[in-house]
């Protein structure tokens, strides 16, 4: 369910299909977390992988696109960037 809805999102941000499956990487990598908004991790993953794919969007333009404060993109992109950094 979620997957479809990373998907279309990345669709509507004009993102390629390889920056889309990355996010599908980092949202996948952080389900577990069930204290997580689910549509916040979306976001976030969506961010993360536009910039790591050299394909950034801003976090106004990802929190429109997935119906999203920019707010919850910001602190869930910092909740992904401390998990990485934990797991370094």
């Amino acid at each position: 369910m979620s997957g479809g809805m990373l998907s279309e999102y990345c669709a509507k941000l004009g993102l390629s299909d390889k920056v889309s499956a990355r996010a599908d990487e980092i949202f996948s990598s952080c389900l577990w977390r069930n204290s997580w908004n689910t549509a916040g991790i979306i976001a976030a993953s969506i961010y993360v992988a536009a910039i790591l794919g050299r394909e950034s969007r801003t976090q106004k333009q990802v929190a429109e696109a997935c119906r999203v404060t920019q707010a919850t993109v910001s602190h869930h992109f910092r909740k992904i960037q401390r998990e990485e950094s934990d797991e370094k």
